[in-house]
């Protein structure tokens, strides 16, 4: 649940409270940072969250620490081109556990490194942002994609909602078929957007489809003035982190145990990119 948290006379900021993946998300903040720390802090506690999620501005990076936070990456073009940097609290030992973490390390060299073999297909598919009618067919389609995740993907009141907030989906569709899908979740007022949403069909994966859409949606940032995105990725996800690096993204990080995707509670890759170049 989003929502505003004041300090009388210190400062507020805009949160997320996000019961199914038990964290507290701040998105943007103003004032006194110490005094918020210290209430949100509370709250979290109070509401029995797992994690506390703040994207901090670089000017506030020594009171984060100061507060007992840590920095799990950065993007250095965030707020309207100046660093955010991503801090987390952790208010269970469990959710601060992974066994995965040097696996992770090797998948994201291989992504950076390794050549798949990767080509066009030759499908007779086409690319195009995604419509209100479309919700349906693209709810049915990340319901056979996921069977966990972290929002409510595969209900198109929650695709229509979205869209009408600003984000844009596209998607890849073969003899009227979706194969692949991807959205930009826009932030006007930082003037950056997050990539997210991304699947393909399994019989249509290691073909360049997720590179065509994030190509896509990024012309479509740009004609609305939408100047830097990021992106989370499954760090256990070869072909993901991939596609973002072929696309130009540059790695900022890894957050902890972040969401419930794929598998479970996963760590989650963070990539970033200068749309004004």
């Amino acid at each position: 649940m989003k929502e505003i948290i004041r300090v009388e006379g210190k400062g507020k900021a805009a949160v997320f409270f996000d019961t199914y993946n038990s964290r507290c998300r701040v998105d943007d903040y103003s004032g006194n940072f110490k005094v918020l720390a210290e209430r949100l802090i509370e709250e979290c506690e109070s509401r029995k969250v797992n994690k506390l999620i703040w994207k901090v501005k670089a000017s506030d990076c020594l009171k984060a620490f100061e507060t007992g936070m840590h920095a799990e990456g950065a993007d250095p073009f965030y707020f309207r081109g100046e660093t955010c940097w991503f801090f987390a609290m952790f208010f269970s030992e469990e959710r601060r556990k992974t066994t995965r973490w040097k696996e992770e390390d090797r998948i994201l060299r291989d992504a950076c490194t390794l050549f798949t073999g990767e080509s066009d297909s030759g499908l007779d598919a086409r690319v195009r942002a995604a419509l209100p009618e479309d919700a349906v067919t693209l709810s049915s389609f990340y319901k056979k994609m996921f069977t966990l995740y972290p929002v409510p993907i595969a209900d198109p009141d929650y695709i229509l909602h979205s869209m009408e907030e600003g984000t844009v989906y596209m998607i890849v569709e073969e003899k009227g078929e979706t194969v692949s899908a991807a959205s930009a979740e826009t932030d006007f007022v930082n003037r950056n957007a997050e990539i997210s949403d991304c699947a393909t069909l399994p019989g249509y994966r290691n073909q360049g489809l997720l590179k065509q859409l994030i190509t896509a949606l990024e012309k479509e940032l740009a004609g609305m003035e939408i100047y830097s995105a990021y992106s989370l990725s499954r760090a256990g996800s070869f072909g993901m982190n991939r596609s973002l690096y072929q696309s130009g993204y540059m790695y900022g990080g890894r957050l902890l145990n972040n969401c419930y995707i794929g598998d479970g509670l996963e760590n989650m890759n963070l990539w970033y990119k200068d749309l004004s170049k």
